[in-house]
């Protein structure tokens, strides 16, 4: 498992343990890692990005946008608020939706490739990103808080 999907999980595991000895420094580590988590995913957001606008045939041969884990993601966002929480999900639907139709364009022999594909995940990529952005600046924002 990507270590800060494990550190959330293990957090997760341990949570009787933190609020009793500790929840306010369980929880700093809980959302401290969560942000960490979603400026890397941007991180990716923008390497594919990048990809699919300039330099196609370049492109590594698999791609994964989202961790498994995501669904910590959606519910550490809702104990922020539900707006956040709405927010993560919709770059999560963009996201999956990228990475499906780069994964089917990158599966077809290059001499085959349909554009199309390309340019919708594209669009999804580009849909995702000012999202994954205002995520970014509610995890901030809430660890600077706390």
């Amino acid at each position: 498992m990507w270590p800060p999907l494990q550190f959330v999980n293990d957090v997760r595991k341990h949570w009787g343990i933190l609020v009793t000895s500790g929840a306010a420094i369980g929880a700093l580590g809980i959302w401290q890692s969560t942000g960490h988590f979603v400026r890397a995913i941007m991180q990716d957001v923008s390497f594919w990005l990048d990809i699919v606008n300039n330099k196609w045939g370049s492109a590594p041969e698999a791609v994964k946008l989202l961790p498994d884990d995501w669904s910590t993601i959606i519910y550490q966002a809702g104990k922020i608020s539900p707006e956040l929480r709405r927010q993560v999900e919709a770059v999560g639907s963009s996201l999956t939706q990228a990475n499906f139709l780069i994964t089917q364009f990158l599966s077809i022999s290059p001499t085959f490739r349909d554009l199309g594909l390309l340019h919708q995940g594209c669009r999804h990529l580009s849909e995702a990103a000012p999202g994954l952005s205002r995520v970014i600046a509610e995890f901030e924002a809430f660890e600077s808080s706390h």
